[in-house]
């Protein structure tokens, strides 16, 4: 079964943007409401960095990180927690389709019927290239 799975750099660093500014709000607080100062030292703003980094990369991981297994047969997709395996005889077309900001992802459909009957993988975040991928899926979907 062959496996992809990459890092999608912007979902990472949009976690990590909203800990960062979580976990600095929260020092800046907490020091107010203790100490009636705010304290700007170099190695907090490394350990909140430091902080803020692992939880992201933990939080990212747990929602937003993508991984697409397939063979001849059956393909499975993770995004997070969430998982689903469908079998490529399952589906009839296949389309690409452009959601913005550059992401493009591929659509199966199960039947011609049913437009909102659809499974999409992204195509974007698995960093691969959408014409390939497709021709690729489209022989699957045709054994």
């Amino acid at each position: 079964m062959k496996k992809i799975s990459k890092i999608n750099f912007g979902d990472l660093g949009k976690s990590f943007s909203v800990f960062f500014i979580l976990i600095v709000t929260l020092r800046v607080i907490t020091n107010f409401l203790f100490t009636k100062i705010i304290i700007r030292d170099w190695w907090m703003l490394t350990i909140e960095i430091i902080l803020a980094a692992i939880l992201s990369y933990l939080y990212y991981r747990l929602k937003y990180h993508t991984t697409f297994s397939y063979d001849k047969d059956d393909f499975i997709l993770e995004t997070g927690k969430e998982k689903i395996s469908y079998k490529w005889k399952d589906f009839k077309f296949i389309s690409l389709y452009y959601s913005g900001l550059g992401k493009i992802s591929l659509r199966l459909y199960r039947s011609d019927i049913y437009k909102d009957d659809y499974i999409e993988i992204p195509v974007y975040d698995l960093g691969l290239s959408p014409k390939e991928f497709r021709e690729e899926v489209s022989k699957l979907i045709s054994i």
